[in-house]
């Protein structure tokens, strides 16, 4: 008797803890908490550091700073808005120039969107406010090509080397000045080798709209890369920009700038409304399905939209993940994979109590008879989200992967193990083990 009232104890304490810690995690995931900042005294001046940040992890239109820590793209989310203007430019120099835009601008940001319209590109870029690097980079033409430093004149000669040399362009900061590095194709190290032998010793000189940017000695490339060397930090990262994503076709000019709306609209609230009454739909089912044992189907829903929201926020702060249209897709189909297991769990389940088992044992059965079918998808899901990360590894597909890796195994946790400790501690205080 003493022993089963120390279990039922033990049960009670295991369910409060279990409980508060949902509450907890739900109201935290929902509305978060304000940050609070501390004034410290740094390199002669006083300055408001933030003394710890918690916000709001779960994507919900009650409180919108859970964009904090899953960061919506331009798409999804809005942001900061430039437009810029091409005079005389054909439909298609248009779209080419916007798809350039969005592409440079992505590499400063991780992501961008644009639009088109009477002469006229929109980019809209996730920021809250004006980017001098953005405006600086964006309206530049790009146009690029590489021509041999003359001693004897002080002059740069005329290009013996262009974009169709090129194979793929990076940047890095070395000492007090930054490196170009520029990878070659077949037909660039065909054309060094042979301007080599009538030029020995030359200095070959990286030309970016007319203007002198970095310079290389004039050698036989290793491992088919030259390095420029130049001092402007601004000018190598635009050099890149445009070797990796090309030169405009027109000229554009930059006008006005402000705040953006999402460019697919009220999208994503519309999706995350419908989202949260379908889930809502569920646990009403559940409760009318199954009763007072539906119950622990709620909790368990609660708690792996916790858990799992939780784990994406944290990924996506520690990588400046950009939530795209893509990935919002990826992570709803997670979502629609635990409810789809969960309602096929609890149906077994209701079934099993109507016919006179209780709620343990009839839970036991199930989860057993199911196992094979929730293995499969689960064991899809994590197959999905480690083949992103091999393939893509740090870039945001890789990234992607994790989630959809974690969302399989926080899912299997939640019906194997979160439920089995509900329901046993329930049973426990029941006597209906």
């Amino acid at each position: 008797m003493k022993k089963n009232t120390i279990r039922k104890i033990i049960s009670i304490a295991v369910l409060v803890v279990l409980l508060c810690a949902t509450v907890v995690g739900a109201w935290l995931g929902i509305a978060g908490r304000n940050t609070q900042y501390v004034t410290i005294h740094e390199d002669g001046q006083d300055v408001q550091e933030a003394l710890y940040r918690q916000v709001a992890y779960i994507p919900n239109t009650i409180n919108e700073n859970w964009r904090e820590a899953i960061h919506p793209s331009a798409e999804l989310g809005g942001g900061y808005g430039y437009t810029l203007t091409a005079e005389g430019a054909s439909a298609s120099d248009l779209k080419k120039a916007a798809s350039i835009i969005r592409d440079r601008a992505s590499m400063v940001l991780g992501n961008a969107s644009v639009k088109t319209s009477d002469g006229q590109i929109t980019l809209t870029v996730p920021e809250d406010s004006y980017n001098s690097l953005i405006a600086t980079i964006i309206p530049e033409v790009g146009d690029y090509y590489f021509a041999i430093y003359d001693s004897s004149t002080g002059d740069v000669g005329e290009a013996v080397l262009s974009r169709e040399h090129v194979k793929q362009a990076y940047y890095y900061a070395k000492d007090d000045t930054y490196q170009v590095q520029v990878l070659f194709n077949s037909k660039g190290i065909k054309a060094i080798t042979e301007l080599l032998a009538s030029n020995p010793g030359s200095y070959l000189y990286l030309m970016l709209d007319g203007q002198a940017l970095g310079y290389a000695y004039f050698t036989t490339p290793t491992n088919d890369v030259l390095s420029f060397t130049t001092s402007d930090w601004t000018g190598a990262f635009l050099a890149t920009a445009c070797m990796r994503t090309g030169s405009l076709p027109v000229e554009v000019s930059l006008g006005s700038t402000a705040v953006a709306e999402p460019t697919m609209g009220s999208l994503l609230n519309i999706v995350i409304i419908a989202a949260a009454v379908a889930l809502l739909l569920v646990c009403v089912w559940l409760i009318v399905r199954c009763g007072i044992a539906g119950l622990h189907g709620v909790w368990a829903l609660i708690v792996w939209i916790v858990v799992f929201f939780l784990a994406v926020a944290l990924i996506a702060v520690s990588v400046k993940w950009i939530m795209t249209p893509i990935s919002a897709i990826a992570i709803l189909l997670c979502v629609c994979a635990f409810v789809y297991s969960l309602v096929v769990l609890f149906n077994g389940i209701a079934s099993s109590v109507r016919s006179g088992r209780s709620l343990l044992p009839a839970y036991k059965t199930v989860s057993r008879q199911k196992l094979r079918l929730l293995a499969i998808v689960y064991g899809a899901l994590l197959a999905v989200g480690v083949l992103l990360m091999f393939i893509f590894q740090n870039a945001a597909y890789g990234v992607l992967g994790r989630m959809i890796a974690l969302s399989a195994i926080i899912s299997f946790a939640v019906l194997y193990l979160f439920l089995r400790v509900t329901i046993s501690c329930a049973a426990t205080i029941e006597n209906k083990r």
